[in-house]
């Protein structure tokens, strides 16, 4: 039975969640030392993992504590951690600090400040990193902190000024905290105290603190929630670090009935339950016993990691056929798939080379099929893939294949000459592991469609014309025919003073973010000229920056690119001899491949990690260019920055290159962050079309 409109929202008032009182504390010096808290703040020992496991004391314990004076908001942070890894750039991809605080809960004005000890072997201090997302940013950001170091670990101590926020010193907040545990590695712990996922991009996963004269007692309790793979089911965590809450019951309800009840039950750290609810798309209320612990925010939940497709593998299987009835598709991977999802139902549609739908391969050659993948529960979710038909059954005992040139790895210890001694020996390995994923691999099926359509004598391939172009520019199109095609979501930022002159044309920015970090119009503040946007710096050129969803089927795409640059340009008053590009890893890459699809369209280009074909250089070496890369680089060799600046050289073009030597892939931070770049770009003026056929 559901509660009526009226009687559910009186339960969720009378069961709304108390706030944590967080005391005044008057006389504290920020100077990393904690002898004038005294006690005094509010204790925070219950941080957990996103699993809502306790924190591990033999590997990392973290405790803050919590208060607030005239001057600001306080925090300090005591860590004990048996091996501290710090990173030059991203803070919080290493051991470190991040602490958010907002307006109220749920609200989207707030700050987040992310803070690193310092105590690398370069010792330059403490290190800080600023995400504004204040409403009104009448002053600038800055918070006082320091740190000191003790026998197992660092103390971090923080007061973020209200002058600097701009926010009265009263009422409630929400306040988060997270301690990053890298562990010499990339892959690092999040110990946190917040209750859901997230939190960095949700207003909503803080908890309320209320500024007292008094603390709160400090609380044994933390919760957790997380959403399945395909956001049709949410895994509740509820635990305790004492035992003696064991038996005290949790109790979920939705508009006010109850959906789930279970016992704590004693653990080896305390007490704890964990249960999965269905999301229907209404929030959930959580309590134990008589207490209200908060409430998951499934109702109108932001796009956050439950609301995006599960990162599985979709492929259909067999992608190269030879018979003119197309296989039956299976999903590779079904059962990792079902287990995430649940039973799904899979529709397919199949389009020829002419992009017609089919029912049948008649003829070899390249398909495409559209496949929807629907849960019982969650949203269809759709992926796109090429077939290939080939003319005749293949017989792989007949095929050759010669690397007479090939060139391995220097990683391998072999040397040259002698590999390519072994060409044939190398030739039937090679043969032997295509062959064995032959049908399989969307990949094969892209690159033999791409040398089937490509007819005799066309010249030479390069980037432009290969077969991941042509696949790429075949989707698109077909995409774009069966109206299954939208333009890039897109940030636009103008420069203070656009409104004041009507017929002032300004300078463009087109920055174009890495992999990863398009989830949300939040994640492009991640790094670049966004970050600096978002944390209050003023630019003077109209700044745009799009976003290419995760999961996404393709890279950049420079065709959609192209018709974006087209549309800012009708609607916004842009100076046309002044459009830039830059990005960053996969933008890096975008870059390069948007001004050879367009070389007489840019100003200049800067890309940054990222790598293209140098058989393109000549058609882009007028174009003035700043390169830049990290020589530690793990992810994109320092050499693709390398080979391509050489060919631009070999072209008669005069690139500009910053190699950061000990710097891995975030070679991004200092350029963005500082001046010289800015003003190097904004001096470039587009140059003249090169005369004649482009190369």
């Amino acid at each position: 039975m559901r509660l009526s409109p009226l009687l559910a929202a009186f339960f969720l008032l009378s069961t709304a969640v108390r706030a944590t009182d967080v005391p005044r504390l008057d006389n504290i010096k920020i100077d990393g030392a904690l002898d004038d808290w005294a006690s005094r703040g509010f204790s925070i020992e219950n941080l957990a993992s996103p699993d809502g496991e306790p924190v591990a004391s033999s590997d990392f314990y973290a405790r803050a504590h919590v208060g607030w004076d005239a001057l600001g908001f306080l925090a300090a942070v005591e860590v004990t951690d048996n091996v501290l890894t710090e990173t030059p750039d991203a803070l919080y991809s290493g051991d470190s600090i991040e602490l958010f605080l907002a307006r109220s809960v749920g609200d989207t004005d707030r700050v987040q400040i992310i803070l690193s000890p310092g105590l690398n072997p370069a010792g330059d201090g403490p290190r800080v990193f600023y995400a504004d997302n204040r409403r009104q940013k009448n002053t600038p950001l800055v918070a006082e902190f320091a740190r000191s170091v003790t026998a197992h670990g660092y103390i971090l101590e923080v007061r973020i000024p209200w002058a600097a926020l701009g926010w009265k010193p009263e009422g409630t907040f929400g306040f988060q905290i997270i301690a990053n545990d890298a562990d010499a590695g990339p892959v690092h712990t999040k110990w946190s105290w917040h209750p859901g996922q997230q939190s960095s991009s949700d207003p909503r996963q803080v908890n309320p603190v209320h500024l007292a004269e008094t603390a709160s007692p400090a609380d044994p309790i933390f919760w957790r929630w997380r959403p399945s793979l395909a956001g049709d089911r949410v895994t509740v965590t509820v635990a305790s670090t004492q035992t003696v809450a064991a038996g005290q019951l949790v109790t979920a309800r939705e508009n006010g009935v109850v959906v789930a009840q279970t016992s704590l039950v004693t653990g080896p750290s305390g007490a704890r339950t964990e249960f999965i609810l269905r999301n229907h798309g209404e929030d959930i209320a959580l309590a134990l016993g008589d207490r209200p612990l908060g409430v998951i925010p499934l109702k109108t939940a932001p796009e956050t990691a439950n609301s995006r497709p599960p990162r599985l593998d979709y492929t259909l299987s067999p992608a190269v056929f030879s018979s003119s009835t197309f296989p039956a598709p299976k999903l590779v991977k079904a059962a990792d798939i079902e287990k995430a999802l649940g039973p799904v139902t899979l529709t397919v549609r199949y389009f020829d080379s002419a992009q017609n739908e089919v029912k049948t391969a008649e003829k070899p050659g390249r398909y495409g099929v559209i496949y929807d993948i629907k849960p019982a529960n969650a949203p269809a979710i759709r992926r796109y893939q090429t077939l290939f038909r080939t003319p005749q059954e293949i017989n792989w005992r007949t095929a050759e294949i010669d690397f007479d040139r090939i060139s391995l790895p220097a990683g391998l210890g072999l040397d040259p000459d002698t590999a390519r001694v072994y060409h044939k020996n190398l030739g039937e390995v090679f043969a032997d592991a295509w062959h064995a994923n032959f049908t399989d691999s969307s990949e094969n099926s892209i690159v033999l469609a791409g040398i089937y359509e490509t007819p005799p004598g066309c010249g030479p391939v390069t980037g432009r014309n290969d077969a991941w172009r042509r696949d790429q520019d075949w989707w698109y199109s077909l995409r774009k025919k069966t109206g299954d095609w939208r333009q890039y979501d897109h940030l636009v930022q103008t420069p203070p003073g656009y409104d004041q002159d009507p017929a002032k044309k300004w300078p463009l920015v087109l920055f174009l973010h890495g992999s990863g970090e398009g989830e949300s119009r939040e994640s492009l503040r991640k790094h670049g000229p966004p970050k600096e946007v978002a944390a209050g710096r003023q630019f003077p050129f109209i700044l745009v920056s799009p976003r290419s969803p995760p999961g996404s089927w393709q890279w950049w795409n420079v065709n959609q690119l192209g018709e974006l640059l087209d549309d800012i340009e009708a609607k916004y008053r842009v100076d046309p001899d002044r459009v830039y590009v830059t990005g960053l890893s996969m933008g890096g890459y975008g870059t390069w491949r948007l001004a050879s699809e367009f070389p007489n369209r840019f100003a200049a280009i800067a890309p940054f990690c990222g790598g293209w074909d140098e058989a393109e250089a000549p058609r882009i070496a007028h174009i003035p260019v700043w390169a830049f890369h990290g020589d530690k680089d793990p992810s994109v060799p320092v050499e693709y920055t390398l080979k391509m600046v050489a060919a631009l050289k070999a072209a008669g073009g005069n690139p500009r290159m910053t190699i950061y030597p000990g710097v891995g892939h975030a070679c991004w931070e200092e350029a963005y962050g500082g001046q010289e770049f800015y003003d190097w770009l904004l001096s470039q003026r587009r140059p003249a079309p090169k005369p004649g056929p482009q190369p």
